[in-house]
């Protein structure tokens, strides 16, 4: 959960535009990460890889962007392994993977609770979750968890 905390702090860095200090967060916990699940390792090696990016650190982005490809993958493959604390990991990680049914059905969930607690951020990324369904948008579950997500933005 240590790691979990670390890469939170640098995500919040990172939207508060310090790119600098967001980088020292991410590596502070990419640190220790014996124990850690692979898509908790995967989420700080993208935040990290972010922050390398708004840095001007393209080689670093790169490298640290592999990382985290491969520790998704790792995570894909014991996905009871993961904490409950990374379920926002859930739906886009579905979607790239071509996991349709999951994906929509818990990006309804996600979109049902971004409703309710008003968070639009939340909302913009399940549209561009969306997004990487593109490909599927004749299946009827797709098309469903269109309709909602049109409903909340709406709103």
């Amino acid at each position: 959960m240590i790691t979990s905390v670390w890469s939170l702090k640098s995500h919040l860095a990172w939207s508060q535009g310090d790119p600098a200090h967001a980088v020292g967060l991410a590596e502070a916990g990419r640190r220790d990460e014996d124990g850690v699940s692979p898509g908790v390792r995967a989420l700080i090696a993208q935040q990290q890889a972010r922050e390398h990016a708004l840095d001007a650190n393209g080689e670093g982005a790169d490298r640290l962007l592999d990382v985290a490809d491969e520790l998704t993958a790792r995570a894909a493959e014991q996905p009871d392994g993961a904490p409950p604390w990374v379920y926002f990991h859930g739906p886009l990680a579905a979607a790239l993977d071509g996991q349709v049914d999951r994906a929509a059905t818990v990006g309804r969930e996600a979109l049902a609770l971004a409703v309710e607690t008003g968070s639009a951020h939340t909302v913009a990324d399940l549209r561009r979750m969306r997004r990487a369904l593109g490909r599927w948008a004749d299946d009827p579950v797709v098309a469903e968890f269109d309709e909602a997500v049109a409903a909340a933005s709406a709103r």
